[in-house]
C-alpha cells in the first residue's frame, strides 16, 4: 500500500478540491483500519476465532480497488497529455488485477471461515446448541488429527493468497518492463514518468521507520 501511494504521488497531481480531499481521506482510513488488525501469525492464520484476517484482507482489497478507481479518473479526466494517460491508466490497472482477485479470493476465505463456520456465526448463541454443535465439530476434527484442545484452528491459505498478491504485482511489472516494452526508449510516449526527488525521499523515510527513527 505504501510504495503503490507512493507510485501514484510521485506521477499524478490532482486538484486540491472536496472530492480528492475525502478521497485521499479514505485511503489513509483504510490504511489505519488494516494496521489495527495486523497481528501474529498464529491470530491471523484463526480465522474462524478472529476477524482480523478477514478484516485486513478486506482493506488491501479495498486499497486496490481505489487504486484502480483512481486511474479509471485519471483514463477518463486526465488534464494533458490523454492518449500518455490512458495507455498508462490502463497499464497500471492491468498490473492489478491478478492481484486483485488474489486478495478478493483470500477476503471471501476468511470471510467464510469467521462468519459461516467459527466465532461470527455465532450470534449470541453460547451455551445453546450451536455450542454442542461446536464441540461435536471440534471432536470429529480432532479424530482425524486435524485438531486438538492444545492447537488452535489454523488456515494460512488467506496469507498465502496476500503474499501472492503482492508479489504477482511485482512480477507483472517486471515482466512488462523487461519483455514487453520496446527497446528503442518509445517507451516515454505511454509511460508517465516519476519524480525520482520524490521517490527517493519517501524511501529513506520508509527506511528510517523501519529502522525506527524518529
Amino acid at each position: 500500500m505504501w510504495r503503490d501511494k507512493m507510485y501514484w504521488d510521485a506521477r499524478v497531481i490532482v486538484e486540491d478540491d472536496l472530492y480528492h480531499r475525502f478521497f485521499e481521506m479514505m485511503i489513509y482510513v483504510a490504511v489505519a483500519f488494516g494496521v489495527v488488525h495486523i497481528n501474529p501469525v498464529s491470530i491471523m492464520a484463526n480465522s474462524r476465532e478472529n476477524p482480523d484476517m478477514f478484516a485486513f484482507a478486506m482493506v488491501v482489497t479495498g486499497f486496490t480497488a481505489m487504486n484502480c478507481v483512481g486511474y479509471l479518473e485519471l483514463y477518463f479526466n486526465g488534464v494533458g497529455d490523454r492518449e500518455l494517460f490512458r495507455h498508462s491508466a490502463l497499464r497500471d490497472i492491468g498490473f492489478r488485477m491478478v492481484p486483485f482477485g488474489l486478495q478478493l479470493a483470500a477476503t471471501v476465505i476468511a470471510g467464510v471461515e469467521y462468519f459461516v463456520h467459527g466465532a461470527g456465526a455465532n450470534d449470541g448463541l453460547e451455551g445453546s446448541a450451536y455450542d454442542e454443535e461446536k464441540d461435536n465439530d471440534h471432536r470429529m476434527l480432532a479424530g482425524e488429527g486435524s485438531y486438538s484442545p492444545n492447537q488452535p484452528y489454523a488456515n494460512d491459505l488467506p496469507i498465502w493468497l496476500l503474499l501472492g498478491a503482492f508479489l504477482a504485482q511485482w512480477a507483472l511489472m517486471v515482466v512488462t518492463i523487461q519483455f514487453l516494452f520496446p527497446k528503442d526508449g518509445s517507451h516515454k510516449k505511454f509511460v508517465i514518468p516519476m519524480n525520482i526527488n520524490f521517490v527517493i525521499h519517501r524511501d529513506g523515510e520508509w527506511i528510517m521507520l523501519m529502522l525506527g527513527t524518529r
